[in-house]
């Protein structure tokens, strides 16, 4: 047998105490396009960070060719043979098409010093042949290509360098399906050159169309490597879904009442990028989940709603009031609230205290005297003080340092910024993402509880069963619309996995799954 182009033996990665990657193994033979799949977090994003560069494990190791290597970076890696075509293209839009083809690389150059255009020329033909751009001019802007032609260069900027794995994530979002077989046709002519192809999607007809093996995986393992031939579309949904365990699995969320009004109302909101207009009520008391696969357009419908990103049409209201668009604060006037996913970069004000970061939003609230545009310390505190011990957090007092605390209690800190607003309607993006479980079912006690309240709650989460567990309807999006709907018992992880993936009752199959010692109903508790 040859040796893999890659192999990847035991790779762990630990992030902020939680294992991302964990003993990992996974090889790609040269002509071989082994696809990665999994759930959002998996720890597919971790396997492709750690292949290019851009970071490195914290114990095993990572073969090119038969050599171990440790990359110092992304450049290092591309040097040795593996290049990476990311979902979001970064493409030097200014520059030609042979320009970018050489960017990083290096360009032919005369006597050391001068950019030999002649051979910049010859160079670009040839490696835009091999990807079947052979008519396109090496001189055009990169500004004038259609989406799949820039794909299209930047796998050809892969072959520049005598690629020996080449890495794509997620290529064929936002293609069309004309484009989508251009594509295709082009990866698996790189495969019958000897190129090793590592392809990530949650696209799984693509998958399965193309792939010669698929590996799954699920909680940072893998949980699946099995020839594509031996696998239908059911029994790789069933093997990517499984079952998260959570101290909280069993709970339900509290009742709707019947007579509940409508508290957020969005009516044909066309968010920029996306390809549909979203319309959705949301009662008093509701807690609705937004699912979907990643690029869905999950978390700019509730940027958009919020007022944080550009909206091309459409109308919100709060209360059967109409909030003005693109207008963070006059949301927050309203009631309605945003806590980002970006917990660190977003959220938190670093290096204050959690007084601070508890009562920045509604420092009208304390002022000693109303003319006088100075908050009261002494009323902050109090403020805070109530917060901690209603939202029980743990290892706070006013004056902490919000860096003193737990990544769960930073978020509950985040929280209580927007409770002290007296928000009404609270949009949530991933808000457990990088705590750990006991803190998650406190966050999911506090979310049930501001629901009961009578607090309006919208969940964006790629855990689905927290959304199951929360939730008293979940939406799915696709490519920005919503897809699908699933109401009260309706709501399972099996049937959010199905919906994300559009898979119909009719692909449904119990057959076992080869190599994995697990059927297609059992995959799903696996």
């Amino acid at each position: 047998m040859s040796t893999p182009v890659l192999q990847i033996q035991g790779l762990t990665k630990t992030y902020g105490g939680q294992r991302a990657v964990d003993g990992v193994d996974l090889s790609v033979a040269a002509g071989e396009i082994v696809a990665l799949v999994g759930k959002n977090g998996a720890g597919k994003s971790t396997i492709i960070r750690a292949v290019s560069g851009a970071t490195t494990g914290d114990s095993g190791t990572i073969s090119l060719v038969g050599q171990a290597r440790r990359f110092s970076g992304p450049l290092a890696a591309r040097q040795a043979g593996v290049s990476v075509m990311h979902q979001e293209l970064n493409v030097a839009a200014r520059m030609t098409v042979a320009e970018n083809l050489g960017l990083g690389a290096g360009y032919p150059r005369r006597a050391g010093l001068f950019i030999d255009r002649r051979a910049l020329d010859r160079k670009a033909r040839s490696v835009l042949a091999r990807v079947h751009l052979d008519q396109l001019d090496p001189d055009t802007p990169m500004t004038d290509l259609t989406p799949v032609q820039q794909r299209l260069v930047m796998i050809a900027a892969a072959l520049w360098v005598d690629a020996r794995l080449l890495i794509l994530d997620e290529p064929t979002a936002s293609l069309t399906e004309e484009e989508i077989g251009h594509l295709h046709r082009t990866v698996q002519s790189l495969r019958a050159e000897g190129v090793g192809v590592l392809y990530v999607s949650h696209r799984l007809d693509e998958v399965l169309a193309l792939a010669d093996r698929i590996v799954v995986m699920r909680d940072g393992l893998v949980v699946a490597d099995v020839p594509r031939a031996d696998l239908t579309k059911a029994q790789l949904v069933a093997l990517i879904g499984g079952v998260a365990r959570n101290v909280h699995r069993a709970a339900a969320p509290a009742p709707l009442s019947d007579d509940a009004p409508v508290m957020l109302d969005v009516q044909q909101l066309q968010v920029l990028g996306a390809t549909a207009p979203v319309s959705m009520q949301v009662r008093r008391g509701e807690v609705l989940g937004v699912g979907g696969l990643v690029g869905a357009g999950r978390t700019e419908l509730l940027r958009g709603i919020y007022g944080a990103d550009p909206v091309l049409d459409g109308e919100v209201t709060v209360g059967g009031r109409p909030v003005r668009r693109g207008s963070p604060r006059a949301s927050i006037a309203a009631g309605l609230v945003l806590l980002t996913e970006d917990r660190a970069g977003q959220g938190a004000f670093h290096g204050f205290s959690v007084r601070w970061n508890t009562t920045i939003g509604s420092l009208r609230r304390f002022r000693a005297l109303s003319w006088l545009p100075v908050p009261s310390v002494a009323a902050e505190r109090r403020s805070a003080g109530g917060l901690i011990d209603q939202l029980r957090i743990a290892g706070a007092q006013p004056d902490t340092d919000i860096d003193a605390l737990s990544g769960g209690n930073q978020q509950k800190v985040l929280i209580s910024r927007w409770l002290a607003t007296g928000a009404q309607v609270i949009l949530l993006d991933e808000p457990t993402i990088g705590i750990d479980v006991h803190a998650k079912a406190e966050i999911y006690d506090l979310l049930r509880s501001m629901a009961a309240q009578g607090r309006t709650v919208v969940v964006v989460s790629a855990d689905l069963a927290e959304l199951e567990m929360l939730c008293h309807r979940v939406i799915v999006l696709h490519d920005g619309a919503v897809g699908a709907e699933l109401v009260g018992a309706q709501i399972s992880e099996e049937a959010i996995l199905r919906t994300c993936f559009r898979l119909d009752e009719a692909d449904t199959e119990p057959a076992p799954v080869a190599g994995t010692g697990v059927t297609g109903d059992a995959a799903a508790r696996y």
